[in-house]
């Protein structure tokens, strides 16, 4: 599955970066495709995001934090969610298990 040409250059990386795993673990296909572009923008407004210059910086920090977390969840990008998905018996994750 090619990565969709209106994401960002840091959003394209975070793509690259996970989407290998993801449709081989059945949670990226062409349905979510747009779900998991959204999500790779999400993590790029967050790395850009200086929560500690002002207010408004900090607010925007944490929205995208909680955008991320949201989405991120779908896909099983974070520790405790991965461990909640079901892989086939045949499938290893990342680290080789």
């Amino acid at each position: 599955m090619n990565c969709p040409k209106h994401l960002t250059a840091e959003a394209k990386e975070f793509w690259t970066n996970h989407s290998k795993r993801l449709i081989r673990a059945g949670l990226l296909t062409e349905a979510e495709k747009e779900t998991f572009a959204l999500c790779c923008e999400v993590y790029k407004q967050l790395r850009n995001c200086d929560p500690t210059l002002d207010a408004k910086s900090a607010l925007r920090w944490q929205s995208s934090v909680k955008q991320f977390v949201v989405l991120a969840k779908q896909f099983g990008l974070l520790p405790k969610d991965r461990l909640k998905m079901k892989l086939e018996p045949d499938e290893k994750d990342e680290f080789g298990n």
